[in-house]
């Protein structure tokens, strides 16, 4: 691994909690009205998730 996605990976969640609270509306606007069967392409860390409450299936890719 380079150092540049050691530093990265290091300082990840820290840079998250900063940004987070800031997209929170934008997740509950687009996960949260998905219903049925639902596909989420780049899952990455599965911050999304808890919003899919109303979906029947769920792929994540």
């Amino acid at each position: 691994m380079s150092i540049s996605k050691w530093c990265f990976a290091q300082w990840y969640d820290v840079l998250n909690s900063i940004v987070e609270p800031k997209v929170i509306p934008y997740r509950h606007m687009t996960a949260g009205k998905s219903h049925g069967k639902t596909l989420e392409v780049g899952g990455g860390t599965g911050a999304n998730l808890p919003y899919f409450e109303t979906t029947s299936s769920l792929t994540i890719v």
